[in-house]
């Protein structure tokens, strides 16, 4: 359909090109500052220091939530699918089942549907933290090779990159990756270990 081909669109995108829409729309005069003022909830957004015309992506409290915001939404289409693809693999003899024990919609999903897609959420958890890890172009595409402002958009990889490119260091950048994919290991392991395998009733 046209919403999952919209909502999936940012997915297949090009990085750059998604990125430089994003800092048009998060930008001073951009269309998020836009929407604000048509919706008249600028003196809302004043009382927590943020003008009428506040720039989300040079801001170094903002920056990062932006950037945040940006990989959340570049993601989501490829979550969404695969959690889609998910629940259509789920046999429907399993809710047949629980709609004759006499389980309700709600009991239904948190006792049926949640627990076989375990699976996906192993899947969508540990993607989403390495890409959230391995982030890089979106940071560069903002704020340089030094992470501006004030190293506000630094990630683990762009610093990485400094290390290695800009100042030369080898020895450190490879320390730096191999700490990384350290953290990449660990944080892989534990989600297995929290959503690895379906029930197997």
């Amino acid at each position: 359909t046209f919403f999952r081909a919209s909502f999936y669109f940012p997915a297949i995108a090009s990085s750059a090109a998604i990125t430089t829409l994003f800092i048009f729309i998060m930008g001073p005069e951009g269309l998020f500052n836009g929407v604000r003022q048509a919706l008249g909830v600028n003196p809302i957004f004043s009382l927590f220091g943020f003008p009428s015309n506040y720039n989300w992506l040079g801001e170094s409290r903002t920056a990062m939530n932006s950037i945040i915001i940006l990989n959340a939404w570049t993601t989501s289409g490829t979550f969404m699918l695969f959690y889609l693809a998910s629940l259509q693999s789920i046999s429907h003899e399993v809710y047949e089942a629980a709609a004759i024990d006499g389980a309700n919609a709600w009991q239904t999903f948190w006792r049926v549907t949640f627990p076989l897609l375990r699976p996906g959420h192993y899947f969508v958890a540990t993607v989403a933290v390495i890409g959230a890890l391995q982030l890089f172009d979106q940071a560069i595409f903002v704020g340089g090779s030094g992470g501006e402002p004030n190293n506000a958009l630094t990630t683990p990889v762009l610093f990485l990159y400094r290390a290695a490119i800009s100042d030369f260091n080898f020895g450190y950048a490879a320390a730096v990756g191999v700490i990384l994919l350290v953290l990449i290991m660990a944080a892989t392991l534990i989600q297995r270990r929290l959503f690895g395998q379906a029930p197997s009733w």
